[in-house]
């Protein structure tokens, strides 16, 4: 836990500094932990790269509302990322529940499957072409683009956690908002949707 603390002070210290610098520091010390986590294979270990990956994620997100000199339009990208990553895992869930046959990673996550992924997909094209559109952020094959791939990314980055859980035993992270788990639980897609819209967008 002081590890864990010692983090969050260091990178909010970095972050009032320079935000690059600070995301800069996450991606080294979680590359450090996956290197420690590969030698001595401990619980102890995978929460801390689970929270190194965590707060690397999610820095990304001062840098979205940075990245221009137009406050408009990064808050815009803000809300876009927002809003593809929520519905993506709405869809998956809604296509899981009524549609789902087979299973997308039955070992990690029994209730995902094929057609929900596909749902899922779906979704995030269609917000992504209409809302992107509406905002007037992109021309519509790079919004197609950015929806297909932040889509397989909210899922990746949710079966790493769900891959982390089954390993650690347990089915939330916390119990916070009940019958949904921690923050962690209903944040897991932003921690791979939020870099790659960045990384993305400065292409």
């Amino acid at each position: 836990q002081w590890v864990c603390a010692a983090v969050l002070v260091l990178q909010t210290a970095l972050a009032l500094h320079s935000a690059a610098m600070a995301t800069a520091l996450l991606l080294a010390l979680l590359l450090v932990q996956a290197v420690v986590f590969g030698l001595r294979r401990q619980p102890a270990q995978m929460v801390l790269l689970l929270f190194l990956l965590l707060c690397a994620g999610l820095s990304f997100l001062p840098h979205l509302l940075q990245r221009s000199p137009m406050p408009t339009v990064n808050l815009a990208w803000f809300f876009y990322l927002f809003a593809v990553t929520a519905l993506n895992d709405i869809a998956q869930f809604v296509c899981g529940k009524c549609f789902g046959r087979h299973r997308l990673a039955a070992r990690v996550s029994p209730n995902k499957t094929w057609q929900g992924l596909a749902g899922g997909v779906l979704a995030s094209l269609a917000v992504s072409a209409a809302l992107g559109g509406y905002l007037q952020l992109a021309s519509l094959p790079l919004l197609l683009a950015l929806g297909l791939l932040l889509s397989l990314a909210g899922v990746a980055g949710d079966l790493v956690f769900s891959a982390a859980k089954r390993r650690l035993g347990i089915k939330d992270f916390s119990q916070l908002i009940p019958g949904h788990g921690g923050i962690l639980d209903r944040v897991d897609s932003l921690v791979l949707t939020a870099p790659l819209l960045y990384c993305g967008l400065m292409l």
